[in-house]
């Protein structure tokens, strides 16, 4: 089941994200005359992506991170 959902979110999401990103980013940029919007919801889309395209990595990254943070806190 890991592999079937890793794979649709391969092929399928992760192209998905980047294309409504492009689309549109486009639109808003040209229906708001607003570079920012665009580019941040441009910039949104990506990230999706990348989660999408590399979930473990995202995962094992943000594991590291809260275990980092947790040893910082040291709760006692």
């Amino acid at each position: 089941m890991k592999d079937l959902v890793t794979k649709l979110g391969q092929d399928y999401l992760a192209w998905a994200a980047v294309a409504i990103g492009l689309s549109v980013g486009g639109y808003i940029l040209f229906k708001d005359k607003s570079f920012g919007k665009a580019v941040s919801f441009g910039l949104g889309c990506f990230a999706f992506a990348f989660i999408c395209f590399y979930p473990e990595l995202v995962m094992t990254k943000a594991f590291d991170g809260l275990k980092m943070i947790i040893n910082l806190l040291k709760f006692t």
